[in-house]
């Protein structure tokens, strides 16, 4: 039995000719924590995707250290940035081999630190196997709690100038959720660090929060004058505080 080729009914992917963000501007400068809030679709995730050039941009430009990402190499620009998202990739392999994949050269007594800083290693060390435990296809034999601090761990061994968390919270209950957070202030710490969140209640401490609304930054500045303010930011953060209160 054989299939016809697809080759003459195949359509090329067309790229959109929609634009998606407007006069988008900001500046992080080194060691500031900047964090991107807004509602679902408004652009957050695009404008990560650009810094860390999945995509480019049409116009303008995206500079780290008075370099155009475009003139960088893709090596340079992966090993300056690190990225933890909602759901952290990790390999059917052991724990062990999942922190090599940061940094090849790691010796026991750093991957030991990492784990700390990252609140897991009494975890670890209660396993049988160790740090030679399998975690499964993707990590499934770890819960979603475990696999972001082991992420967390990953990202402090490879040490980038710039982290991007994007949503890195997300699906985590609150203990969880605190254990991650303390891990994620010691990984944060000395680094520019971009943050989409939509639970604002881990943003309150950012230098500077860029309010995105339907691909604009519509509202930028501290927690406490953006409430101030009772824009966009201060209805979501009243909004998230009420459900919470219920």
């Amino acid at each position: 039995m054989s299939l016809a080729s697809l080759e003459s009914v195949a359509v090329l992917d067309k790229e959109s000719a929609q634009e998606v963000l407007f006069d988008i501007n900001f500046t992080a400068k080194p060691g500031q924590l900047i964090a991107l809030v807004g509602p679902s679709g408004a652009g957050k995730s695009t404008i990560i995707q650009l810094v860390a050039r999945l995509y480019d941009v049409r116009k303008g430009s995206i500079v780290i250290n008075g370099i155009d990402v475009r003139d960088a190499t893709l090596d340079s620009l992966h090993g300056a940035i690190g990225i933890v998202t909602q759901d952290a990739h990790m390999f059917r392999d052991t724990i062990r081999a999942n922190l090599l994949y940061a940094k090849p050269t790691v010796t026991e007594e750093e991957m030991v630190e990492a784990l700390q800083s990252a609140q897991i290693l009494p975890f670890i060390q209660s396993l049988p196997q160790g740090m030679d435990t399998m975690v499964g296809e993707n990590g499934y034999r770890l819960s979603g709690g475990e696999k972001q601090r082991l992420a967390i761990a990953r990202l402090l061994l490879k040490a980038p100038d710039i982290i991007i968390l994007d949503e890195a919270t997300a699906h985590l209950d609150s203990t969880s959720e605190a254990m991650v957070q303390k891990a994620f202030q010691i990984a944060l710490k000395g680094r520019t660090s971009l943050v989409i969140a939509h639970r604002l209640s881990t943003v309150q401490r950012a230098d500077q929060i860029l309010v995105i609304d339907k691909g604009r930054i519509v509202e930028r500045g501290k927690h406490s004058s953006l409430l101030a303010n009772k824009g966009l930011y201060a209805k979501l953060y009243n909004t998230q505080f009420a459900k919470k209160s219920n």
